[in-house]
């Protein structure tokens, strides 16, 4: 877990040949068109950390920002790397079960349940590539959406500093 609590990482491009592979993914796991038009214009920032509250779990921040403003802060967890799920209440409000797990091959996999099953599962996962990039691979009902992420290293807010 270590390789990715140890940087932020920040978006950099989408490589999908079809270029709407974002909004399509996000449309079909329910997120509606204001939601769907603000995220395909932000630059996300995803941050790993281990919780200082809750030791040997560990916490995922995004940020999304545009012109180097941040218009959005999200926190899930704290999770238990490989444990039980966690509920997660979306910016929309719909609830999910979630959890996240890291297989022996160093792949950072989470998996988000609908808590009322009115919408598909979406299982992310996350690998550290050989340049030290990370992929995401978001797959919601076969609707999938490659990103690459850089890394860079760590803005800490006081918010953050507190989890």
């Amino acid at each position: 877990m270590e390789k990715y609590t140890e940087k932020s990482w920040q978006f950099k491009v989408q490589t999908d040949e079809n270029k709407d592979a974002l909004d399509v993914h996000m449309k079909a796991w329910g997120l509606g068109v204001l939601y769907r038009t603000m995220m395909s214009k932000a630059n996300p920032i995803i941050r790993f950390k281990e919780s200082k509250k809750s030791p040997g779990k560990y916490i995922l921040i995004t940020r999304s920002q545009r012109s180097g403003i941040m218009i959005k802060r999200f926190v899930v967890g704290p999770f238990e790397l490989n444990g039980e799920e966690i509920d997660e209440t979306r910016a929309d409000g719909k609830k999910f079960k979630t959890s996240l797990s890291l297989s022996e091959d160093g792949i950072l996999t989470l998996k988000q349940r609908h808590d009322k099953g009115d919408l598909p599962d979406s299982v992310t996962t996350r690998e550290i590539l050989e340049d030290g990039s990370m992929k995401v691979i978001a797959d919601c009902a076969g609707n999938i959406v490659t990103r690459i992420y850089v890394p860079e290293d760590h803005v800490e807010s006081k918010e953050d500093e507190e989890l």
